[in-house]
């Protein structure tokens, strides 16, 4: 991944994140350093820089360098900004603090399914995990209120991945989780 040539902000994140978790688990996991955990810090940081060349006007994030922003990346990126954080790494806040804002006026928006009739349940189980890992992106930067009203509009349409994030999120918050974890139990 470290040579991979990336050009879109999936790619930049596929280099970018795993930098952070391997320079997470050498120090606080003991594990050993590979070879170039040396330019470690480069990549993370040239990983800051991209991500920001392709924030969009906006604030978000979307799949490329143009077009407008997309709620998946940008929680994507708002994950991975905050996963380097707590590994030590500076993300540079002015960005964050556009995309918080982004995310918190998106997530006002009514679904775009509920406005199409040709929508498939699937596009619409897809639309709603995209805004939960969005919601739950939110709470990881402390926003908590839009993020608790999401999950309170939709808390058993999303999937099972998703809803482990939502626990992650309500946990973020310093929410009680034993009844969100009985509800995942009684749908598995």
């Amino acid at each position: 991944l470290v040579d991979f040539p990336y050009e879109c902000v999936e790619q930049t994140m596929s280099r970018f994140l795993p930098s952070v978790v391997v320079s997470e688990a050498i120090k606080k996991g003991g594990f050993p350093a590979p070879k170039r955990a040396a330019q470690i810090p480069q990549f993370v940081a040239d990983g800051f820089v991209r991500l920001g060349s392709m924030q969009q006007s906006e604030g978000g994030w979307g799949w490329w360098e143009y077009g407008s922003a997309d709620p998946y990346m940008t929680a994507y990126v708002l994950d991975g900004f905050h996963r380097a954080k707590q590994a030590g790494f500076n993300p540079p806040m002015f960005r964050v603090e556009r995309a918080l804002k982004w995310s918190e006026e998106f997530l006002k928006r009514p679904l775009a399914s509920a406005n199409e009739r040709a929508w498939k349940e699937e596009a619409r189980r897809r639309e709603i995990d995209d805004r939960a890992y969005l919601a739950m992106s939110l709470a990881l930067w402390g926003k908590s209120v839009p993020a608790k009203a999401f999950f309170t509009q939709y808390p058993a349409k999303t999937s099972s991945a998703v809803a482990v994030a939502a626990v992650r999120a309500m946990r973020a918050m310093g929410a009680d989780t034993s009844g969100a974890i009985a509800a995942l139990a009684q749908q598995a």
